[in-house]
Formats: structure tokens, sequence, C-alpha cells
């Protein structure tokens, strides 16, 4: 529903130059959901931390302010091994 424009939530600018790659990554975030939900749910902090990380950075190229902030949340609390704190994550993002 977003393709070549962030959706309102999604906070920043899209970097013009990266236009072409924005149906990609919302289309990945929706794939992305399933395997965030396992990693918290079977406690694999490391899997978080990789996952979170690649949001962030992807987010942060593409301009998505919003996201990018979701996947640095998931990043400090999957290192700090808070199941409580990666729920909120997960509540706030999706």
């Amino acid at each position: 529903p977003y393709i070549g424009a962030p959706p309102p939530e999604a906070g920043g600018a899209v970097n013009p130059e990266m236009l072409e790659f924005v149906p990609a990554f919302i289309a990945s975030r929706k794939t992305e959901l399933p395997l965030l939900e396992q990693a918290v749910g079977s406690r694999d902090f490391e899997r978080v931390v990789l996952l979170g990380h690649r949001m962030r950075g992807v987010a942060s190229l593409l301009g998505f302010d919003a996201i990018s902030a979701c996947g640095e949340a998931f990043e400090t609390a999957g290192r700090n091994e808070d199941p409580a704190a990666l729920a909120a994550v997960l509540t706030r993002y999706w």
C-alpha cells in the first residue's frame, strides 16, 4: 500500500536515489515479523540483534527513521537479553 512512498508513521523522508528499493523494503518488513516473533519467543537474542541491526541499517539508508529506531531498539534489547523489552518493541513495531 505504500509502494513508492513511506507510510506516514515511518517518519523521515525517503532518499530519492533509493526510491526504487522501497517496494522490496516494505515487502521484507512483512516477512520479518514471523522471524522476529520466533527469535523473541525462543530467546534467540543473537538472531534478534542481527535482524534489528539489518532493519536499522536499511531503514536508515532509505530514510525510514521510525523503523530504524525500532531496529535499534531490537538490537539493544537483544544485546541486553531482555525478553520484556523485546515484547514491548514487537508491540510498538507491529
